[in-house]
């Protein structure tokens, strides 16, 4: 592997790991109740070309969004941790420019999931249900440099 491909590699997983030290290092200090459910329930979402990431630490969050995606390949890193369940439930889906499922996960406790694909279709859509969910997701897909 030429040190091309390395940097690549690393830059496409620095990001993954990055979001998921962040997502379990974050701590809530607020003393107000409106405040903190303000602070909790705010997503952060980074949409950039071959690369998506969600992450929120949610109290009793209700929602469903959309988010457009821009992908070049159906070649993917997915990482999803959810930390801190105490209830409600979530989806995550990732629909491909083909109308077909990319990826699909519900969540009903903690966990976490790492999956490397390729061939379901290149990712255009999330789509994120939320029914009164309380807990932390960080949700990140990203390409997979081929190693030529």
């Amino acid at each position: 592997m030429n040190s091309n491909n390395r940097i690549s590699y690393f830059c496409s997983y620095a990001s993954i790991l990055f979001t998921v030290i962040m997502f379990v290092g974050c701590k809530e200090y607020s003393t107000s109740s409106t405040q903190s459910t303000i602070i909790n329930n705010t997503p952060v979402v980074v949409t950039v070309t071959n690369a998506f990431t969600y992450a929120i630490d949610a109290n009793a969050y209700t929602t469903n969004k959309i988010y457009d995606l821009s992908f070049s390949t159906d070649s993917l890193a997915c990482t999803l941790t959810v930390g801190g369940y105490l209830s409600g439930n979530a989806s995550i889906n990732i629909g491909s420019t083909t109308n077909t499922v990319v990826y699909s996960d519900s969540i009903f406790s903690n966990k976490t999931i790492v999956i490397l694909q390729s061939g379901k279709g290149i990712p255009k859509q999330c789509t994120l249900i939320c029914n009164n969910f309380t807990g932390k997701i960080s949700f990140v897909l990203s390409r997979i440099q081929s190693g030529k």
